[in-house]
């Protein structure tokens, strides 16, 4: 006899209740006994729940797609990488031979936007690629979007068809798709004023759901504060003072933000500041703040004038990816972020001494804040507390050419290594999701997709892609979108799943 009164039910309506189960509850349910995990098994739709969670993705619109089509559809995407040949993408008339076909404006999801001024009148376009991903049912397309003047900045959320034009002074909020006015837009809010003067030397941005982050890079003294906007409505949410007048920002979610700028010779940090929502009183939002230290390469001598940080651009998208049809079947989870932190120690005259970068998961960080938390304003967070076994420090030859020209290298977990002297005819992805590592861990290794784990370090799965045959990888720039990697030269376009 069935030692639980719910184990006598028939099949079909432990199925129903394993179908409603989320990826833990379901693998918790499924070890309960064989029976379940035999009745589990068979079922396509417990499958798509139980892989689609292993890969880092979440059910997206299923349209007419069954279960066991949209499982099938997920696992002809985990291999699409395997496919030898590259696809040659949309190339634009206007930037035949031009460099800037290999400097996008933007990127956001499979989406690329390269930004053409036209400057004797004042105004310009942007040139919009999405390249598509047949497993998960996205088109692919192109299109342009006239420009009424001159623009600063570029930043996209594909997820939520957003567009911000940032011009000198304001920020305009427009819906990818069309150019116009975004359907989610209060009429009011569709310009957003920055509160920028001519001061400003440019902006760092970052968007997480309905708000917005907006910190100006200064040239002069003046104290430098970064201001929370909700793009839906326009509301300014909060005003939160930087550490430092130059400091670089992105949001960890719709609670916390992250500056990273140059330190002084004794150490680095991260620095990650708690807020809260309050439109009445936005100078009163800022709550806590965790100093996260690093532990970085002694550099001994009078040569050594300061260290630095700073993030490498992620290719992201957001957290809601209900408001269009571009997350198709299945998408990549958004809360899986990982940060790319490019270090470096320079001399007096500005020359690399050391370099590295340090991969740290955006979950590490908000980790430790939820399990620490306090009441006073500033903490300092020591590396061991938070470090080993949560971040991965590579050295690298520091090169600003090099920097710019493979900048969009990061999406999601995934970040693109550029060719080197040993690979010059393929490309790494290096892939840090825990349950996709542990997924190759399990099913074993492809000839190109190999494991790599070190004693106190994140663990990763790494896959070579073959080059096209013809191209030099020092004229190539590359961009790691959430289905594709693209490469980019002077006069086309190529791209490969991955």
């Amino acid at each position: 006899m069935p030692s639980s009164p719910a184990l006598r039910l028939p099949n079909e309506i432990l199925l129903k209740v394993a179908e409603c189960l989320d990826f833990q509850a379901l693998i918790a349910f499924r070890q309960t006994c064989r029976r379940l995990k035999e009745v589990i098994d068979r079922s396509s739709s417990c499958r798509y729940i139980i892989e689609l969670a292993e890969n880092g993705m979440c059910d997206g619109v299923s349209g007419s797609l069954g279960p066991s089509e949209r499982l099938r559809s997920l696992r002809e995407f985990q291999a699409a990488w395997k496919t030898p040949g590259w696809i040659q993408g949309y190339h634009w008339p206007q930037l035949d031979n031009s460099d800037q076909l290999r400097f996008p404006a933007a990127v956001s999801g499979n989406v690329l936007a390269h930004y053409m001024p036209f400057a004797a009148r004042g105004t310009g376009e942007l040139l919009v690629q999405r390249f598509p991903s047949k497993w998960r049912g996205i088109p692919g397309g192109n299109w342009r979007i006239k420009l009424d003047s001159p623009v600063r900045h570029v930043h996209l959320d594909d997820s939520q068809d957003l567009l911000i034009l940032v011009s000198e002074f304001n920020a305009h909020i427009r819906a990818l798709s069309t150019g116009r006015a975004h359907p989610c837009t209060l009429p009011a809010s569709e310009t957003i004023d920055l509160g920028a003067d001519f001061a400003v030397i440019m902006f760092t941005m970052d968007v997480y759901d309905d708000l917005v982050v907006v910190h100006p890079l200064r040239s002069d003294s003046s104290s430098s504060i970064a201001r929370v906007w909700s793009w839906k409505t326009g509301e300014l949410l909060a005003v939160v003072p930087c550490p430092w007048k130059r400091a670089r920002v992105s949001l960890l979610d719709a609670n916390y933000m992250l500056f990273t700028s140059p330190s002084g010779p004794e150490h680095l940090v991260l620095e990650v500041v708690g807020f809260r929502r309050n439109a009445t009183n936005p100078s009163k939002s800022a709550t806590c703040t965790y100093r996260f230290g690093f532990s970085y390469p002694v550099v001994e001598g009078p040569k050594l004038l300061y260290l630095s940080s700073g993030t490498l651009r992620s290719n992201g998208t957001g957290p809601d990816h209900r408001a269009t049809q571009s997350l198709g079947f299945f998408y990549t989870d958004p809360q899986d972020r990982l940060l790319v932190l490019h270090t470096h120690a320079l001399d007096r005259y500005l020359s690399p001494i050391v370099a590295q970068d340090i991969y740290v998961p955006t979950r590490a960080l908000l980790s430790h804040i939820s399990s620490h938390p306090f009441d006073g304003a500033v903490v300092d967070v020591p590396w061991r507390e938070w470090g080993p076994g949560n971040t991965r420090v590579v050295s690298v030859a520091d090169s600003l050419s090099n920097r710019i020209l493979h900048r969009d290298q990061l999406c999601g977990m995934r970040v693109l290594n550029a060719p080197d002297t040993r690979r010059k005819q393929s490309v790494r992805v290096t892939d840090y999701h825990p349950r996709r590592v542990t997924s190759v861990m399990a099913s074993g290794q492809h000839p190109c997709l190999a494991w790599e784990h070190d004693e106190g370090e994140l663990s990763r799965t790494v896959k070579d892609i073959p080059l096209p045959e013809g191209l030099k990888p020092e004229t190539i720039a590359y961009v790691l979108c959430e289905d594709v990697i693209v490469l980019l030269s002077h006069s086309n376009i190529f791209y490969h799943p991955v």
